[in-house]
């Protein structure tokens, strides 16, 4: 679930709306890392979403 490189972005949002941005900038992203390894989480921990 983590490593040393884990992002992570919070707000009010679900995990299918930052599979659309993932999609929408997919090139972009790729550049930096390979698209087969994003496997997206999401928490809710009464803060809003935690999509990691």
């Amino acid at each position: 679930m983590y490593s040393k490189k884990t992002a992570a972005v919070s707000g009010d949002f679900g995990i299918e709306d930052v599979w659309k941005l993932v999609i929408k900038y997919r090139e972009e992203i790729a550049s930096h890392v390979e698209l087969d390894s994003i496997d997206l989480r999401w928490d809710q921990f009464g803060l809003g979403a935690v999509v990691y």
